[in-house]
């Protein structure tokens, strides 16, 4: 462990950077005003008003938010062993700060990482560098720039007093979004014009049966009207026939009144088909799988349970992987000991209760768990005696003894001391045989 520090502090010493980034790295590769040409205004926190948005920004969140923190140390043997007299641990799994619980925490950084492409939260430490409260910052509130010098991120938060505050990089737990070197990038930006469409898809929707029978075409009368019959035309047909409870009645119509269809209706336009798409679409943004959202349009009951495992791999599982990185880089100091956090998904990988147990069973008849880590997979009492002993099958016999059989036993008459040549001289002979047969060196 030592050697080991004294040889990152001299690689630390003799490294020369040749390159430097800019002071004000950029948070966006595309420009983006928010206007889309659905002619709908889409930013970070309106997209949430779409369905399909929220769903996708609330099964990610919630996910990973639910996942237990573990704190771990490597050992020099390549095993490892859980640590649950840290402050790490007691941050992350009991209290983040008096107003936020772990799982709040985690739930509001991935959803402000997904959104806003990066997630903020100030590293409060005691005066022995342990760590105290974790407390997340708005991101409205933040903008990043460099130390000329160093390179080193800093953080300037913007206080509700006009003044602001710099963070340096070792006093932030920054949560990045989808790669942009070390901004991350907001998803929503890129996906704009996509939910553009879907929310002008649905106030199309909302607007056609908040307009009752949808006049969209021309009425012609048969003989010349007058400024005044006109409005008077009008202001009935809206009385009438406007909004959702007066919607499908008969149209009467008096001077020879005739009308003509302009406009297609939802079914021409294929609106529901549409919809179906939109979902897709934006849930590819987010990477979530679209049975997650609600949208089981092609699901059996064959293929959900495998394509819930696939998710987590696919969707949940990467963050997870950059809220342990940051966790292990940032919360413990300088003074790492080889500490690490995990994040599990074991929980969200669960199958049926009789393929898991059909699983463990297999580990414990090949002495890889005990009954004891049975018990703790499944969060049930452990058992007061015997949890600590593994078993495996009678008939399971190593290569060495296939190679090297154990001889008879030789016993003797304890009366006349004489020798007792053993009788199973022919399943003996025969167990030799097939276990040359097995490691082939003889012909079957």
């Amino acid at each position: 462990m030592i050697l080991s520090l004294l040889q990152r502090g001299i690689d630390k010493i003799y490294a020369l950077r040749q390159t430097r980034e800019p002071r004000y790295p950029s948070e966006r590769l595309i420009p983006y005003t928010g206007r889309t040409q659905a002619g709908v205004f889409i930013t970070p926190d309106r997209a949430l008003m779409n369905d399909t948005v929220w769903a996708c920004h609330k099964y990610v969140t919630e996910s990973c938010g639910q996942l237990p923190a573990r704190i771990i140390r490597k050992l020099p043997n390549g095993k490892q062993e859980t640590i649950i007299s840290h402050s790490v641990d007691s941050v992350l799994n009991w209290r983040i700060n008096p107003n936020m619980s772990p799982f709040q925490f985690r739930e509001t950084m991935v959803g402000w990482a997904i959104i806003h492409g990066n997630a903020i939260a100030e590293i409060e430490r005691n005066g022995f560098g342990g760590v105290v409260n974790l407390w997340p910052i708005d991101p409205h509130k933040v903008s990043f720039l460099r130390d000329i010098e160093t390179g080193e991120l800093i953080y300037k938060i913007n206080q509700e007093s006009g003044n602001s505050v710099e963070l340096r990089s070792q006093e932030v737990f920054h949560l990045r979004g989808f790669g942009n070197g070390d901004i991350g990038l907001s998803v929503i930006e890129y996906a704009a014009q996509t939910i553009g469409w879907a929310q002008a898809t649905m106030l199309f929707g909302a607007s056609f049966f908040g307009e009752g029978l949808n006049f969209s075409g021309v009425l012609a009368p048969d003989v010349k009207m007058d400024k005044d019959s006109l409005s008077r035309i009008r202001e009935e047909l809206n009385e009438v026939y406007k909004g959702p409870s007066r919607s499908n009645k008969v149209f009467l119509g008096d001077f020879g009144l005739k009308f003509t269809k302009t406009s297609a209706t939802p079914d021409e336009s294929q609106f529901v088909g549409t919809l179906q798409h939109q979902i897709e679409s934006i849930a590819r943004f987010f990477a979530v799988p679209v049975h997650k959202i609600g949208h089981l349009i092609r699901m059996t009951f064959n293929n959900v349970e495998q394509l819930s495992i696939d998710a987590v791999g696919q969707c949940i599982v990467p963050w997870a992987i950059r809220l342990e990185q940051e966790a292990t880089y940032k919360l413990f100091g300088s003074n790492r000991q080889n500490l690490q956090v995990v994040f599990e998904v074991k929980g969200l990988l669960r199958g049926d209760f009789k393929s898991r147990q059909e699983g463990l069973q297999i580990l414990r008849r090949n002495g890889i768990i005990n009954s004891g880590d049975w018990a703790r997979l499944e969060d049930m009492p452990e058992p007061s005696e015997g949890e600590d002993v593994y078993i495996v099958e009678k008939n399971m016999v190593t290569m060495e003894q296939l190679q090297n059989p154990p001889k008879p036993p030789v016993t003797s008459n304890p009366e006349t001391n004489d020798i007792i040549q053993p009788n199973n001289d022919n399943a003996a002979l025969a167990a030799l045989l097939e276990s040359e047969i097995i490691l082939g060196s003889v012909d079957a």
